[in-house]
């Protein structure tokens, strides 16, 4: 045994002795041995040879591969190419009748879109015609808001008038602050026409120039009543001045004791009350606050911004003291010049004794304004948010506001705030949004109701050529709002400023979930499209609204829901309460697909888990259907009634909840 295994050797059993001959070398009897068979060893060139057998082998069997792909892939393309080529010619097909269908149609339908036209030009030279009549026989102080030359006269003269006594002075700023709303809304309806006319780029200039000229006569006012501070103090040598029309409230505290001991100015005429921190009980100072109710005068108004005021904008302004009269021999002498009509406002907080420089805003102590917020503001929010104008930076911002505290009984508000500034309550402007559903139901030829399911409320409005009613909601802040028909600007801008901004913009969909905007140009042709169809068809929400293309819109139409007369389908006297969205649920809708001069009933429904698509990747339409060129013209066949309707309609009427809808942006923000 070698290094623990056995050596095998060839043992000799056929011979008695073979114990005992010696044995031959291992190698030697491994030579004796005849060599196996197949075992022969293969030299170099035939490896070689082999190799290159086997590589030829594989190369050949790849080449057959790849040929066999090659074939493969060329019979897909050419099956794919004929597809797509069967496929265009469908698609060319049915283009080119859609083409043919629509100039058929088209030809069909001018008669009527002409008359449609005449019929509003006509009706609202008609309301002009009595609006500027009912205005000359009431004598208005007010200049015409539609003229330009005659706001600009209201402004030059207002301008170069003398200043006047505190009564006088708000009776002006009062006058003014209607003028403001009237242009605002003037604005707002001038912007709704469908085709706005280039002088009416003038309102945005009057309203900024009417809202500084309104801050400048407050300031004269305020530098003559400085200018005589120590006449007008009590015994306590501070001046406490208050006063308030309908659409403004003005405070004024003039500090001339300097008394550390005053804590507070309460200021309970106008429902205001400011706790002062020590270093302006020892200042010279004043503090004014003008609060201005119309959303016209704010800093922020016509400047995109993701809050909106709400109850007007409060103006706290830290102002120094003119020099102080002297009196010699029975004589007072006063400082008179250029700055007796104005003011100087200082910043907050002050500079330190000694000429250092004054600390940053959010180390210096705050002050603490306590408001009566007014009765008709809806807070929708549980958080109330108040922020101040940055006029560098032009948008609201929270910092340096904190310890906001809210009563509801009492409607009081309080916080603490660094910046003397511009101050509101704001809310987001998307607070309202997304829609959740809506429903425009008519009552009428020319009359309707469109539900809207907001965020936060259920809005009812009735639409009928004499303008838009709010129905719902019946909540107190918005009293004076309720049943009380007027232009659907007007209303939705009142509303606005009530904490109900249903006033959307593109801007407003960034925070939203799964809300993209529609193309604008598409939004507009839809909307003019789709409510065509209101004086005889029940219009809905679609599910699928949201998940189609940017260019493409969804909404449901009660086929089988036509009114068939004009008696009203939800008698406006009925006392129970009315589900507006009722019957949404029941059969009897179809699904209208609207892009650019297309409109079709698609097979797709709201019991539907995935919208039907068709081998092209577009929407299947319904069985039986074919696409068109209007909506009118998609459904006209499934109910005549609809020429008739819409012929006997009033046009304005079609206008007012065109305006109206478009205003709302059903199309772009309902999820």
């Amino acid at each position: 045994m070698v290094g623990g295994a056995p050596l095998a050797f060839p043992v000799l059993l056929d011979t008695p002795d073979a114990r005992t001959r010696p044995r031959a070398p291992p190698d030697r009897a491994r030579r004796s041995q005849p060599p196996k068979e197949g075992k022969k060893k293969l030299t170099k060139k035939e490896k070689e040879a082999l190799k290159k057998a086997e590589l030829e082998r594989l190369a050949e069997e790849q080449r057959l591969a790849e040929a066999a792909e090659a074939e493969r892939l060329e019979k897909e393309r050419q099956r794919l190419a004929e597809e797509a080529r069967v496929a265009a010619e469908l698609a060319a097909k049915v283009a080119a009748e859609l083409a043919e269908r629509r100039v058929v149609e088209d030809k069909e339908n001018a008669p009527l879109l002409l008359e449609l036209n005449e019929r509003l030009a006509d009706e609202q030279r008609k309301r002009e015609y009595a609006s500027e009549w009912e205005r000359y026989i009431a004598c208005h102080v007010l200049p015409d808001m539609q003229s330009e030359s005659a706001v600009n006269t209201y402004v030059t003269e207002w301008g170069e008038a003398p200043p006047q006594p505190l009564h006088g002075c708000l009776a002006e700023c009062e006058r003014t602050a209607a003028l403001l709303v009237q242009l605002g809304q003037a604005h707002a309806l001038a912007l709704r026409r469908p085709r706005a006319e280039p002088g009416s780029l003038w309102y945005p200039t009057a309203l900024a120039t009417l809202s500084r000229m309104t801050i400048s006569k407050l300031d004269a006012l305020t530098s003559e009543i400085l200018a005589n501070a120590d006449e007008r103090a009590s015994s306590r040598n501070e001046l406490q001045l208050s006063a308030q029309t309908d659409a403004l409230k003005l405070g004024l505290w003039v500090n001339l004791a300097r008394n550390p001991r005053v804590k507070a100015v309460d200021l309970p005429e106008i429902g205001v009350s400011i706790e002062l921190p020590k270093a302006l009980a020892l200042a010279s100072v004043a503090i004014r606050l003008v609060q201005l109710r119309t959303e016209h005068a704010a800093p922020s108004f016509g400047v995109p911004s993701s809050f909106q005021p709400l109850g007007g904008v409060a103006i706290l302004d830290l102002l120094a003291l003119p020099p102080m009269p002297k009196r010699v021999k029975g004589w007072t002498l006063r400082q008179v010049g250029p700055a007796a009509h104005g003011v100087t406002r200082m910043a907050y907080p002050l500079p330190q004794i000694g000429g250092e420089s004054a600390p940053s805003a959010g180390a210096a102590a705050p002050l603490r304004l306590s408001v009566q917020l007014a009765a008709d503001v809806l807070l929708s929010d549980k958080m109330v948010k108040v922020g101040w104008w940055d006029d560098e930076a032009k948008q609201w911002s929270l910092d340096g506001i904190s310890e906001i505290r809210y009563d509801q009984p009492s409607r009081r508000l309080s916080f603490l705030t660094t910046h003397l500034c511009a101050l509101a309550v704001l809310q987001p402007t998307h607070a309202q949004l997304p829609y959740t559903r809506w429903s425009l139901n008519p009552t009428a030829r020319s009359k309707s109701v469109l539900a809207v399911q907001t965020a936060h409320h259920l809005v009812v409005l009735d639409v009928s050529a004499d303008g838009v009613m709010l129905l719902d909601p019946r909540l107190p802040e918005l009293h004076a709002l309720l049943d009380v028909r007027m232009p659907s600007p007007v209303l939705l801008g009142l509303l606005r400023q009530a904490g109900v901004n249903l006033l959307p913009t593109d801007r407003d969909a960034a925070p939203l979930h799964a809300v993209t905007p529609k193309d604008a140009e598409l939004e507009e042709e839809a909307l003019r499209e789709l409510l065509r169809l209101a004086p005889t068809f029940r219009l809905a929400h679609s599910k699928w609204n949201a998940s189609r293309a940017r260019d493409k819109v969804c909404v449901r139409v009660g086929v089988n829901l036509a009114k068939e007369d004009d008696d009203e389908l939800i008698p406006s006297s009925d006392p129970k309460p009315v589900d507006h969205f009722a019957g949404l649920a029941d059969e009897g809708w179809a699904t209208l697909l609207y892009a650019h001069r297309y409109a079709a009933l698609i097979q797709s429904g709201e019991a539907d888990s995935a919208i039907a698509l068709d081998v092209h990747g577009m929407e299947e339409l319904a069985r039986g259907e074919v696409a068109h060129g209007s909506a009118v013209s998609c459904l006209k066949e499934r109910q005549p009634q609809l020429i008739v309707d819409l012929a006997s309609a009033s046009a304005h009427y079609m206008s007012v909840l065109h305006g109206l809808c478009a205003q709302l942006r059903l199309l772009s923000f309902t999820s």
